[in-house]
């Protein structure tokens, strides 16, 4: 879980919002979706 947070974190701050790539949001939403399975299933 903290590995996909480092992760996450790291590619936001690689990735300058207004230069930001399609794929490169899509990919950070993917894994932010993962985080919050991740997180529900912890929860339950």
């Amino acid at each position: 879980m903290d590995e996909l947070r480092l992760e996450l974190a790291d590619r936001r701050k690689a990735l300058p919002a207004h230069s930001a790539r399609p794929w490169q949001i899509q990919e950070i939403e993917e894994l932010e979706d993962r985080e919050k399975e991740l997180l529900r299933e912890l929860a339950e």
